[in-house]
């Protein structure tokens, strides 16, 4: 009688042989590890995509398992948590701004006030002071406050608009009847 090898790897005495010729090559079953695994993350409230990057599969292999195992991923879950990561990423963006501004204004009170150069002279360097920093320096200084601006504006533009699609999304949900 032929000697049959288990399948190596993770999937080891979990697969009957008639599955495991059926399998695509390089295609690792799920094992009830896994599985047990699937449902401990399910259980802390993962998303299903979490879970796959969590057991490194993808992320329709755990939706066909989690299915399989009675697991369903609550919309309503998913929504509050997609919620909270905007709000999150707002407020960063909200402080991003706010430091924005504050080198903006740095670079303002540079623009402005005295400036020191050391210039190299014939009997060696000398440092002289100007009551303003020469034209270029003073045309970078106001490039860099200007990307400031642009920049504070696109993100606070964003906020808005983002804002303003959610009005939007709860008008027409009013307006067909659902909860919005």
């Amino acid at each position: 009688m032929p000697n049959r090898m288990a399948p190596a790897g993770r999937d080891a005495g979990n697969v009957s042989p008639s599955a495991a010729r059926a399998r695509p090559r390089g295609v690792t079953p799920v094992t009830d590890a896994e599985r047990e695994r699937m449902r401990q993350l399910h259980a802390r409230g993962m998303s299903c995509e979490q879970i796959a990057a969590e057991l490194g599969r993808a992320k329709g292999t755990v939706s066909k398992q989690c299915k399989k195992l009675g697991l369903s991923f609550d919309r309503a879950q998913t929504q509050a948590a997609t919620g909270a990561k905007t709000a999150d990423a707002k407020a960063r963006r909200a402080e991003a701004v706010r430091l924005m501004m504050d080198d903006w204004h740095r670079i303002r009170e540079r623009a402005w006030s005295q400036y020191t150069m050391v210039v190299g002279t014939g009997e060696g360097a000398e440092t002289v002071y100007l009551d303003l920093p020469p034209a270029g320096d003073l045309r970078a200084f106001y490039g860099s406050m200007s990307g400031c601006i642009k920049d504070q504006i696109a993100i606070e533009k964003h906020d808005v608009d983002a804002a303003a699609l959610n009005d939007v999304d709860a008008w027409l949900a009013w307006m067909s009847g659902g909860d919005g």
